[in-house]
């Protein structure tokens, strides 16, 4: 049986007000689209001295004046925050979006230049695909369980208590290609894989 088809939109976010970004998702709310996205990037790429706006943020303040609209990033990386508080972040929009809007788009990152610029780490890809897989798992974990304990190579948590739980899990978008790591790393783990556009 076919799937229905979906349509998601980008959301203004670079060289744009708060005010344009929220009039434009109120209205892709309101026209039926499936999903809205933000881009999880500090820099505007590939002109870094442009206006960008943080992509969780961005998305909590959606959530708070749209209805229906799925919530989405394309796609956060590991090193951009502790991943368990972006769970946090991202429970916290599903509590604020009424529940079950929350998509967790995830990927490996690679412009240098802004984790750099903010102080953030920028392992080898060996290890960012590492902490993106590591990630996926503690997220899922998170979600669902009392009390978890976590020790990856890149990710650890020792008995994070995590309420309130997003009702349901959001489903994990992972993002990028690679065929040996990354899909591996999407079929085991993600929801949803988002392909590079070639």
């Amino acid at each position: 049986m076919p799937h229905p088809v979906r349509f998601g939109v980008t959301l203004p976010q670079i060289k744009r007000t708060w005010p344009e970004a929220k009039a434009a998702a109120i209205e892709f709310d309101r026209l039926g689209f499936d999903s809205v996205w933000v881009c999880d990037h500090l820099y505007s790429v590939p002109m870094p001295g442009l206006p960008i706006m943080e992509a969780w943020t961005e998305l909590a303040a959606v959530a708070a004046v749209t209805e229906r609209v799925r919530l989405g990033t394309l796609v956060t990386p590991p090193f951009f925050r502790n991943p368990a508080v972006l769970a946090k972040q991202a429970a916290t929009i599903d509590q604020i979006a009424g529940g079950g809007r929350v998509i967790m788009g995830l990927g490996s990152g690679w412009f240098a230049g802004e984790f750099e610029g903010f102080g953030c780490p920028f392992p080898a890809l060996k290890d960012r695909l590492q902490a993106l897989e590591e990630t996926a798992m503690l997220m899922k974990r998170l979600w669902t369980e009392p009390s978890v304990t976590f020790a990856g190579q890149q990710v650890q948590v020792t008995d994070c208590v995590f309420e309130p739980k997003p009702s349901p899990r959001p489903p994990i978008l992972i993002g990028g290609g690679g065929e040996k790591i990354l899909l591996r790393i999407a079929a085991q783990h993600a929801d949803i894989w988002n392909n590079l556009a070639v």
